[in-house]
């Protein structure tokens, strides 16, 4: 799901890049607009979604490190000597005896 957000993020931004340019070299038959004021416009454009996708990384990072948390703490399991237990980090088994 994040690699398509974030082709679809790039997309658009090519999309609105290459419509504010054509709008630019519209613009420039009205009055003229040098092709240093077109790269700034879209330098600043590209900031603007690269940002946006830092955002998308940063949310995207976050949901998984709270559904990782919550399956680690909902993760209960039974040992073989049917103790009951509870596996913490990496293959660290912990038994906690019930009575």
């Amino acid at each position: 799901m994040y690699c398509d957000t974030c082709g679809v993020c790039l997309q658009a931004c090519n999309e609105f890049t290459s419509h504010v340019v054509n709008l630019l070299r519209e613009q420039s038959r009205t009055r003229p607009i040098a092709p240093k004021e077109i790269d700034r416009m879209v330098s600043i454009i590209r900031r603007k979604f690269t940002a946006i996708e830092l955002q998308l990384k940063q949310s995207t990072c976050e949901a998984v490190m709270i559904l990782r948390s919550r399956f680690l703490d909902a993760r209960s399991v039974t040992s073989p000597a049917g103790l009951s237990g509870m596996w913490f980090g990496r293959g660290k088994f912990i038994d906690v005896f019930t009575q």
